[in-house]
């Protein structure tokens, strides 16, 4: 078996071995997993096989990007790259591998170094978005998801207040966008307004919009973040969207609720975001359109509803910094990419 792990990689777990997906016996244990390529002689039957990571060797999760299984039955390797699973559904994943695909994978070398705060928010937008929309963002410089490093020259502030992120090649080098809020955001409506061609980007590219805790310190991978993320994810699932809702600190082990789906803007060029974050509950949107935060959700695209009976361990309880990224999931696009957000607005 060959491991092939992004810089964010795992330095204990285990393959497993399952002949019907639900008992899994451990045929290889680890707990000084180093990245780069694991190339494991181990024996076992079964199947199924997966990856139980335990222990993340860096602080930003895991980006296993493929699964080599060498088998008695020929020379031939099952080759499989790791994306966003196919067939998703609306209910809570039981427990389970960790997830392979998160916001946190760090490219080789990269460093996550974040601007300096700035003291004060004000409602004036500054140039470089350090300051927007009345909160003062900490601008990736470094490493961030995805497979090119985050500079923070691929955000900037318009003359329209609008925040444009870039994903760039400079000289064979690419850089993507990331920024986080510097305050906590708690239960409340969440809505960001946004032009670009994003339901038919290139196929690499991802639009992150997340309230995430482990980059605060609260909870760890596959913990306290609520994603809407408008990618086709390198061509590995029939989609160029998803809702994505991680469980509470401690509970990473329940898995995500996933709504995996596909969208048009019929030729258009702006799209709504909302999602509705409760202690009990999360409701998604996505609207064609530019959908004012105070109006009922209208030309709905799609809408995912989570309401768990066991909300607090499903549902992060806690405020949480907010994230947005534009990002290169495996491989980096064809040609330069841009999004703008015309605004983000948050309704207690």
């Amino acid at each position: 078996m060959v491991l092939k792990w992004e810089a964010a990689y795992g330095k204990s777990y285990q393959v497993q071995t399952s002949g019907d997906a639900t008992n899994w016996t451990p045929i290889y244990t680890t707990t000084t997993g180093d990245g780069a390529t694991d190339d494991l002689v181990i024996s076992g039957s079964g199947r199924y096989v997966r990856v139980y990571m335990t222990v993340r060797g860096t602080a930003y999760g895991y980006s296993l990007y493929e699964l080599e299984v060498y088998g008695t039955g020929g020379p031939t390797p099952t080759n499989t790259a790791v994306g966003p699973t196919a067939t998703r559904t609306n209910t809570p994943v039981g427990p389970t591998a960790t997830p392979t695909r998160t916001n946190t994978s760090v490219p080789a070398t990269a460093t996550r170094t974040n601007t300096p705060a700035i003291p004060t928010a004000t409602s004036v937008s500054t140039g470089n978005g350090s300051v927007w929309m009345g909160h003062n963002w900490n601008i990736t410089s470094g490493g961030m998801a995805g497979v090119a490093p985050g500079s923070p020259s691929n955000i900037f502030v318009d003359a329209n207040g609008y925040l444009h992120m870039k994903i760039t090649n400079s000289g064979g080098s690419w850089t993507a966008a990331e920024t986080f809020t510097q305050d906590k955001i708690g239960f409340g409506t969440y809505q960001w307004q946004i032009e670009g061609n994003v339901d038919n980007m290139d196929k690499a590219t991802v639009l992150g919009l997340f309230p995430y805790g482990p980059v605060a310190g609260i909870g760890g991978d596959g913990e306290d973040e609520i994603d809407i993320e408008l990618s086709k994810w390198n061509n590995t699932c029939s989609c160029n969207a998803d809702f994505t809702f991680w469980p509470a600190t401690g509970h990473g082990n329940l898995g995500p609720a996933e709504d995996l789906f596909n969208f048009s803007l019929g030729g258009g060029n702006l799209v709504t975001a909302r999602f509705v974050w409760r202690s009990n509950s999360i409701v998604g949107y996505v609207m064609s359109g530019l959908v004012p935060i105070g109006n009922a959700p209208t030309n709905i695209l799609r809408t995912f509803s989570f309401t768990p009976t066991d909300y607090t361990s499903r549902i992060p309880q806690v405020a949480l910094p907010l994230g947005i990224n534009f990002w290169a999931f495996q491989t980096t696009p064809a040609t330069n990419q841009e999004v703008i957000l015309r605004n983000f607005q948050y309704v207690p």
